[in-house]
C-alpha cells in the first residue's frame, strides 16, 4: 500500500484523484460557446496536453481547431488536428511539446471555429 503510493509519487497525503485534478487547467470561461480545459501531464522534457473541448452549442462546429504557439525554448512535435464537433457534444484533443531547456517558457493558443 504505502510503498507503492511512495513509488507513483501519491504519498503526500492528497488522494489519487486529487492529484490528477491538481493538473487540470481551465483554458475558457463556464458561458463561453466552446469550453476547454487541458490536463497536463510533464515527463522529463516532454509535455502532453490533452484539451477537452465542450461545443456547447445548438449548432454543429465544423473545422474546429486548437492553434497552440509556446514562447521559450519549447517546440510542438504533435499540433492537433481540426475536427467536427456536434451540438452539445465533447471531444478530448492531444497535443506533445518538447521542452530543450529548463528556463521559463509559455504555452498559449486559440479556439478557432
Amino acid at each position: 500500500g504505502s510503498d507503492l503510493a511512495r513509488a507513483t509519487g501519491y504519498a503526500d497525503g492528497g488522494s489519487l484523484l486529487s492529484n490528477e485534478l491538481s493538473h487540470v487547467y481551465q483554458l475558457s470561461g463556464f458561458a463561453d460557446p466552446v469550453y476547454a480545459e487541458a490536463f497536463v501531464t510533464v515527463h522529463d522534457y516532454d509535455i502532453l496536453l490533452e484539451i477537452l473541448i465542450i461545443n456547447r452549442t445548438p449548432n454543429t462546429l465544423a473545422n474546429l481547431t486548437v492553434e497552440l504557439s509556446t514562447m521559450g525554448d519549447m517546440k510542438i512535435v504533435e499540433r492537433p488536428q481540426s475536427h467536427t464537433i456536434g451540438p452539445l457534444d465533447q471531444m478530448t484533443i492531444r497535443a506533445s511539446i518538447k521542452v530543450s531547456s529548463t528556463e521559463t517558457g509559455h504555452i498559449f493558443g486559440t479556439i478557432v471555429y
